[in-house]
């Protein structure tokens, strides 16, 4: 008994990191007509909140699903604090200003879902620092900054043909291997970026900004000229950069 009483005292301090953060996370909420966060007080336990789901064995917030709640304001820098977080739902709100880079501290977080919102800025280089994360749902904002490269070209080994990259370590001599490889490995890395950049201006939900297939049609040809550009006979040569 003593040791359960004990134990549970443990828990209930640690998840007090996670109730102060939905606290602050509420307290940047500006209109909630449906009353979801009417249960985030202090009478009723964390665990039992809207939304928040906790794990059986820390009793620590582990996943957050807000989606189609019709929440207006911003997100909180304090939601970085849910050290235990998995999977994050803000799908179809109404949040604005920019997406926080504390959720780049979510280094647990699988599931991200950001989606048909009002977000403004740019999406945060942090979150593409994100190891664990599979699942991810963007808003419709600029894809500018560094977000796009670093997530990328951080999950580059897993999109790349590993035929193509046997190719590339057999076609270099040994005087010029790792200049060589080095140089090809950049340029498919710069070209997978504008494949998805490309698909990211057809997936627009308004056909009105979606990208024409009379722009994507050369902007396709461009990258694969690119691409065969590199070898020749079999052989890699020096990679020109893509301007």
């Amino acid at each position: 008994m003593l040791f359960s009483s004990f134990s549970s005292n443990v828990n209930v301090n640690r998840n007090g990191t996670d109730q102060l953060a939905l606290l602050q996370f509420k307290a940047k909420i500006t209109t909630d007509p449906l009353g979801v966060l009417n249960s985030w007080n202090d009478t009723i336990n964390l665990c039992q909140w809207y939304g928040v789901t906790c794990g059986r064995r820390h009793l620590r917030v582990t996943k957050l699903v807000l989606n189609s709640s019709q929440l207006s304001g911003s997100i909180s820098p304090h939601i970085g604090n849910l050290s235990f977080l998995r999977l994050l739902n803000l799908n179809n709100n109404s949040f604005s200003d920019e997406i926080p880079s504390e959720i780049g501290h979510l280094r647990r977080l699988e599931t991200l879902y950001l989606a048909n919102n009002s977000f403004s800025g740019e999406i945060p280089s942090e979150i593409g620092h994100l190891s664990r994360l599979e699942t991810l749902h963007l808003p419709r904002i600029q894809l500018v900054g560094k977000f796009l490269e670093i997530y990328l070209l951080g999950c580059a080994a897993d999109i790349i043909d590993p035929v193509m990259l046997g190719e590339i370590e057999e076609g270099e001599t040994s005087t010029s291997s790792t200049r060589n490889q080095s140089q090809s490995s950049n340029i498919i890395h710069k070209c997978l970026n504008l494949i998805i950049e490309i698909g990211v201006a057809c997936s627009q939900d308004f056909p009105g900004g979606r990208m024409s297939i009379s722009n994507v049609a050369p902007k396709l040809h461009f990258l694969r000229k690119k691409i065969l550009k590199t070898r020749i006979h079999g052989e890699w040569r020096h990679a020109q950069n893509i301007h």
